[in-house]
């Protein structure tokens, strides 16, 4: 028997299958919903953000709405997650990090 329907982040991986991971690193995704008084982000999207990290294998939360990850691929498909929500300011960053 089958799972029964697919969630969303079933349908954005489907999307992104083909990708390779791409080189690693340390890229950040970082997100910002705009929300009105008394509005809160859908708790769809988090559980979808970790089905997607724990399906990948890459991605931890730094902070709130910033997550580390190694892989591009990783970070295209967050990407693509926050503006099925209806994110609208996304930014992906490679960074170097430094440890004093």
């Amino acid at each position: 028997m089958g799972r029964g329907r697919k969630s969303v982040a079933d349908h954005i991986l489907e999307r992104f299958k083909d990708d390779t991971m791409g080189p690693e690193g340390c890229y950040l995704v970082m997100y910002d919903f705009e929300l009105g008084e008394g509005e809160v982000i859908s708790p769809r999207f988090f559980r979808n953000l970790k089905r997607i990290t724990n399906r990948l294998g890459d991605g931890e939360r730094e902070q709130y709405s910033v997550i580390k990850c190694t892989y591009p691929k990783t970070t295209r498909v967050l990407e693509a997650l926050a503006e099925h929500y209806g994110c609208s300011h996304i930014k992906i960053y490679r960074v170097v990090e430094v440890k004093n």
